[in-house]
Order: structure tokens, then sequence, then C-alpha cells
């Protein structure tokens, strides 16, 4: 008896896809508000233990975003310095990126055949792929 092959319905996984990345914005936004009610809830509870409100937030900040606290920080609880490193730390990310940076540079030497790489499942060396004129 022969199998029925039906062609698969390309409609039917792109509403499964929607649906996905639906249910994935809005754990997101709920992570977004349970982090803002708990550093709320911590910086109240430091408070009335005596902590000012500036060391409260900063140690909130520190534990959940461990080195990327600064970026998500209000400006008003950085010191000077900080603000400084902050504004260093950006610069550089955003305004001189090139393509010789570290994460553009290992992906142009695998596009252009400098590392070997798999192609169609077999490990092909460098100098294989590479062609001169």
């Amino acid at each position: 008896m022969p199998k029925d092959r039906r062609k698969p319905s390309y409609k039917i996984g792109y509403k499964y896809l929607l649906n996905h990345i639906e249910e994935l914005e809005e754990r997101l936004d709920q992570k977004d508000d349970l982090i803002e009610r708990l550093k709320f809830l911590y910086i109240e509870t430091e408070e009335e233990r005596g902590v000012d409100e500036r060391t409260a937030t900063r140690e909130i900040y520190q534990t959940i975003y461990f080195d990327k606290w600064k970026n998500y920080i209000d400006g008003k609880f950085l010191t000077q310095e900080e603000n400084e490193d902050w504004f260093d730390d950006n610069h550089d990310s955003y305004v001189c990126r090139s393509p010789y940076d570290e994460n553009y540079l290992s992906m142009a030497q695998y596009e252009t055949g400098i590392f070997d790489r798999l192609v169609n499942g077999q490990l092909v060396k460098a100098k294989d792929t590479i062609k001169f004129n």
C-alpha cells in the first residue's frame, strides 16, 4: 500500500512560528516586569534597614545585570568616573565599529575560507577553498 505523501503546509508552520514569537515576547515582558518589581521591593527593604536609595539601587543593578549594569541604571546613580567609563565603553562599541572588529573579523575569516569549514557535511581544508587567479 503506497504511503500518503503530502506536501508540507508552510502556512501552518508560519502560524505556529508567529504564535511562538508572541509567547516569547510576552514572557520577556513578564520578565522585565518582574525585574522592575524586585528592584523596587529590594530598594524599599534596604531603605527600611538604613541603606540609602542610591546604594540599594546600585547593588540591585549590579546583581541583576553583572558587568553591563552601567548600561541599565539611571545616570544619577553613577559617579562621575563610572559615567565616563560607561561613555568610553559604549563609544567604542557604537561609533568605532568596523569590519575589522573581533566579531566581524572572525566571520569574515570563515566566509573567505581562511579557516576550515564544513561543506555538505565534510570538513574542507582552508587551502582547498582559496582560489588564486
